[in-house]
């Protein structure tokens, strides 16, 4: 399946598209990239490489999922702070 997604501020400088990305749009603060996905774990780790200088476009359930993951790892980060903090308190 094909994902559209683009890159901003500094991830824009040394970006080179990969063999199965296009660059549909190029403008001096965004560019807009078309990828061709067979391995979605590989091209999430692609993305998260940008940092936040990505943002996916389409389609809205790769982005939802995306999100969901993202969520998933924040909360794990949330809950051991919540747990530091408290053995903090408790010390």
């Amino acid at each position: 399946y094909e994902v559209v997604y683009t890159v901003e501020g500094l991830g824009m400088s040394d970006f080179l598209p990969k063999e199965n990305e296009v660059i549909s749009e190029k403008t001096d603060s965004k560019i807009t990239v078309k990828a061709t996905v067979t391995n979605e774990f590989i091209f999430i780790q692609r993305l998260l490489l940008l940092g936040t200088d990505f943002k996916v476009v389409s389609p809205r359930l790769f982005k939802e999922k995306l999100i969901n993951k993202l969520k998933l790892v924040k909360n794990k980060y949330d809950s051991d702070n919540s747990s530091l903090s408290n053995s903090l308190i408790e010390s």
